[in-house]
């Protein structure tokens, strides 16, 4: 692709964003503008070229947004609203991903001659198929690269509480992806936190691991925070109330006199 530098409005038509590690940009890339979200770092790209084999992009560099003659601010504004167009959202039940990994486990020739019950009870007896007592989604892109980012596409968020009925937790699987569980109680930070930091260890490679840290959205508020940050927000809500519905702070509230 030739694409003049020079013009912004052409660059912008090529803009999308990626996600990684606060600490990764800092010490890997000091020249490129990001925007921080907790311990995580969103950058701007250009894509140059992609085909079914690979994808060639270059990161946005200070230097660069200087001649763009924009503005950081506009810079991700533009590369979060053009990046669903170039790297459209995946957001999938874990179930029906979970299918999909068994099925290309089959071997090509082998699928052609079996029939869809065969093919179903394969995937019956992988214990595939039945994950209904936990509501998991996988959020990523279509090209399932560096597909973390897809969770702070524009809208992707309120529409996952709108699937989720509520607010949850995400987490960090991959930069290439995210897993979205709900937060009803059956989980909390520490736990997950705990199956994270397992996963990325003995199945995560180091260059492909995003954080040890879980998130939380809160639905209601429209909040990303730190899963550890909203629970401690939670306890201090509740301090607050109880604090409040003390019958010596009713009391109190009840006779105190005009201040002067």
């Amino acid at each position: 692709m030739n694409l003049d530098f020079k013009d912004y409005e052409a660059v912008r038509k090529q803009l999308f964003i990626k996600v990684s590690p606060v600490g990764k940009i800092l010490h890997e890339q000091k020249d490129a503008p990001y925007e921080k979200r907790e311990n995580l770092a969103i950058t701007a790209h250009v894509l140059l070229k992609q085909n079914e084999d690979y994808v060639a992009s270059m990161a946005v560099t200070n230097p660069m947004l200087e001649s763009f003659g924009v503005t950081k601010e506009q810079l991700f504004h533009d590369a979060s609203a053009n990046a669903p167009s170039i790297f459209p959202a995946r957001i999938t039940d874990m179930d029906k991903v979970m299918t999909e990994l068994c099925l290309d486990l089959i071997l090509e020739e082998d699928k052609a001659d079996m029939t869809k019950e065969e093919i179903q009870q394969i995937l019956s007896d992988l214990g595939t198929i039945d994950m209904r007592d936990t509501k998991m989604i996988v959020v990523t892109n279509e090209r399932k690269l560096d597909g973390a980012a897809a969770i702070f596409y524009p809208g992707v968020m309120e529409q996952i509480g709108k699937q989720m009925e509520g607010n949850y937790y995400i987490l960090p699987s991959s930069i290439h992806e995210t897993i979205v569980v709900p937060d009803d109680g059956t989980a909390n930070c520490k736990e997950l936190e705990e199956m994270v930091n397992e996963v990325n260890l003995k199945q995560v490679a180091p260059e492909e691991r995003l954080a040890n840290k879980v998130y939380h959205y809160d639905a209601e508020n429209k909040i990303f925070e730190l899963a550890e940050s909203f629970e401690k927000r939670m306890r201090n809500q509740k301090l607050s109330r109880g604090d409040h519905n003390r019958p010596e702070n009713r009391e109190n509230k009840k006779h105190k006199g005009p201040s002067f």
